[in-house]
């Protein structure tokens, strides 16, 4: 079915740009619901219905439950409706509308209580007033409330027969479980206005109020920010129990987003010009007057009937809607039901619109427009059943929060963060294996003897924007650059300089002073010496041919004695300080299958290039997964145990790297780049490599089946 979802019902979309004007926020996702809200609202308080062609009747009525963050416009969007949109109709209906409605009403059902019990006509008049009279003044609208005072309005309702309850409730976050009750009681009332009254207990000072047939539209308008609705806790639990238990299909969904890009393209000359337009105040005057005209006594309980064109349309619409039902998941029942069940709270609205247009019946039009709003509705919901999970929400908490926190600081802040020791201890489980997918370092650590956790994003490194600082002195005019591999390499071999692998402040100028204090934290590359090894560099740069690298020998390097540096790049940008930055090295290290100079290893150390160094490198490859290594972090942790493990079994060098290296799930490519190794830089035959690999794929964590190293490693061998 070929949808127009950009058609919006243009009185309610005149009444969306004016409140995008006035409050500056041009995203229309909450303030069309809005809209569709009130609009619905005020035909219901007039018992307005719509009948199908199958003969249905359907209260005209709406649930919403809308989201939108801190200075959206949500309280200024509803006090411009209220006031200067919907004030003279809600002045007109309280004050008109239903006292004379009721008086009517109340008169009529006398005189039928009258003819069947053959009681004074006066006398039973006399007697409703009187109950009526102490049901209390009727509301437009209440934020909240008990079930007992919900239902004494419903009966006010009923002797009426006219008005409609209507719950608006701001911050819902804060207050929908305080009207759970009420809640519960208006989702009965929702589908035809009807619900049973509790069995009570009749005492001198407690009757039960006398039985009136009638009904009572119910509606919802329930808005707040996602924060606090969606906190991972009870709220958020609540939320979406009320969801499953009928309110997730009743009801119009918006999740509204600040227009941050308006907010800065726009002029302040170009806002004083829109916020003093006369016209806009005209404009809401005209339709205010035009809403006030619909309370009148001649609309009350006006019945619109569905064109057949319309209803063909509608039941192709409600097909379309089951087609796509089926196609969700079991396991996610309130997208499933709230789309089966679209048409009907379409066709409620689209009766809305019928009724304030003054039409005599909806039409396909009336349902393009209401449908329109039901289809981006459906999208917000998505949003709403999509919000991170709670170990999601502690590591980008953990990250956002700027620094280290303690346990207490997350009981605190974090409303899901409760319950056991073991509950919580899993929920930083799952937070630092999400960090470590999404490139967030979830740091632990004592400070003092007590347990503290720091979170950091990490900027992904782009291999043409490395990190460097260089100068021809010693320790001043360091200039901060940043370059690709190649241009690094060639610097290598190019020219007598230094170089660090940080910025220094002022280095921007050419004027960086390579000192501790003058060290900006941020680091995509590390640089080892290299020495105290028999790897040659071209061996070397053969096994790391998987990883993004530099090497160049060192003036000092001579065939006996190899000695060279080592540039890794590094799949993030980490900022780390003095002694986090030694044990990131530290832990890199551990890995790599050569000696390296740790305790020369700092921040601001230089490093010498000079013309016509022996440079290679590799800028096809991967870049070093900095997550494995960084200081803190369980992963790191976790890596430095299984290295030490292997040193204990006195598993070194070549081998000690392989098996570290394959455990992370490469075992295919880095046992046939170790059998690549021995076959083309030692001189042992095809026995003596099988031999040494079998031996070394034994000893890894999860060897390769037999046959699948012949066929896929050793079979390499073969000539």
């Amino acid at each position: 079915m070929q949808l127009n979802l950009s058609k919006y019902h243009p009185l309610s979309e005149q009444m969306v740009d004016i409140i995008c004007t006035k409050v500056q926020n041009y995203d229309k996702a909450f303030f069309r619901v809005e809209i569709a809200y009130y609009l619905a609202k005020l035909a219901s308080n007039m018992h307005v219905r719509v009948r199908t062609a199958t003969n249905n009747l359907m209260p005209v009525n709406a649930f919403a439950l809308a989201f939108a963050d801190s200075g959206y416009g949500k309280n200024y969007s509803q006090n411009i409706i209220e006031e200067q949109m919907m004030g003279l109709f809600e002045q007109s209906f309280c004050e008109v509308i239903y006292p004379e409605t009721a008086k009517k009403a109340i008169s009529k059902k006398a005189k039928a209580i009258a003819h069947r019990t053959g009681l004074s006509e006066l006398e039973v008049d006399a007697d409703l007033q009187k109950d009526f009279a102490e049901m209390g003044e009727f509301l437009y609208g209440f934020p909240e409330g008990t079930s007992p005072a919900l239902k004494q309005l419903c009966k006010a309702i009923t002797f009426a027969s006219v008005g409609a309850a209507s719950l608006e409730m701001d911050e819902i976050g804060y207050n929908i479980t305080a009207n759970q009750e009420v809640m519960a009681t208006l989702l009965e009332l929702y589908d035809v206005g009807k619900t049973k009254e509790k069995l009570t207990k009749v005492t001198k000072d407690s009757k039960r109020a006398k039985s009136m047939k009638g009904v009572t539209p119910a509606n919802v308008f329930a808005f707040g920010t996602p924060t606090t609705a969606f906190d991972g806790g009870r709220t958020e639990q609540f939320i979406r129990g009320l969801l499953k238990a009928g309110y997730g299909r009743r009801c119009f969904f918006a999740y509204g987003d600040i227009d941050v890009k308006h907010a800065m393209e726009v002029d302040s000359d170009e806002v004083f010009v829109q916020l003093t337009d006369t016209s806009l105040n005209k404009t809401m005057e005209a339709i205010n007057q035009k809403l006030g005209a619909l309370a009148s006594m001649d609309l009350v309980g006006t019945e619109l009937f569905i064109d057949k064109d319309a209803e063909r349309y509608r039941l192709k619409y409600n097909q379309y809607c089951h087609e796509r039902a089926v196609k969700i998941s079991e396991y996610r029942p309130i997208e499933r039901a709230e789309m089966m069940h679209r048409v009907a709270k379409a066709t409620k609205l689209a009766g809305a619109y019928a009724f304030v247009d003054g039409a005599s019946e909806v039409t396909v039009e009336h349902l393009e427009y209401a449908i329109a709003l039901t289809e981006c509705s459906g999208e917000s919901l998505k949003r709403i059943m999509n919000q991170p999970k709670a170990h999601v929400r502690l590591a980008n908490f953990l990250c956002d929060y700027g620094s280290p926190v303690t346990e207490s600081d997350l009981v605190e802040y974090l409303p899901f963060y409760s319950g056991s020791i073991a509950n919580k201890r899993d929920l930083i489980t799952l937070a630092t294996a999400y960090g470590h997918r999404n490139a967030m370092a979830i740091k632990s650590f004592e400070e003092s003897g007590v347990m503290m956790w720091q979170g950091e994003k990490l900027e992904p490194t782009n291999i043409n924007e490395l990190i460097i600082s260089s100068s021809k002195d010693i320790a001043d005019n360091y200039s901060s650059k940043l370059a690709s591999i190649k241009d690094i390499a060639e610097f290598c071999s190019r020219e007598d300089s230094n170089f660090c692998n940080h910025h220094f402040k002022n280095g921007e100028v050419g004027k960086g002073n390579r000192s501790k204090a003058m060290t900006l934290s941020g680091v995509n590359t590390v640089v080892f010496d290299v020495d105290n090894t028999k790897f040659k560099p071209h061996i070397l740069h053969a096994l790391l041919k998987p990883y993004n690298h530099i090497i160049y020998e060192t003036k000092s390097s001579t065939e006996e004695d190899p000695r060279y540096r080592l540039i890794l790049v590094l799949s993030h940008k980490a900022k780390l300080d003095d002694l986090e930055y030694k044990k990131f090295c530290k832990n890199i290290a551990a890995w790599l299958p050569v000696n390296v100079d740790l305790p020369a290893i700092q921040r601001e150390r230089k490093y010498r290039v000079y013309t016509g160094a022996n440079v290679l490198y590799q800028d096809q490859g991967q870049n070093l997964n900095v997550m494995a290594y960084y200081p803190n972090t369980k992963e790191a942790e976790d890596n430095m145990k299984f290295n030490s493990s292997l040193l204990a079994a006195r598993i070194k060098g070549m081998q000690k790297w392989v098996i570290h290296t394959a455990a992370k799930g490469n075992r295919n490519n880095t046992l046939y780049a170790y059998t690549k190794f021995l076959s083309e830089h030692t001189n042992y035959d095809a026995d003596k490599i099988t031999d040494m690999v079998k031996k070394i794929n034994d000893k890894l964590q999860e060897p390769l089946e037999e046959s699948e190293l012949n066929s896929t490693i050793l079979s390499s061998l073969k000539p």
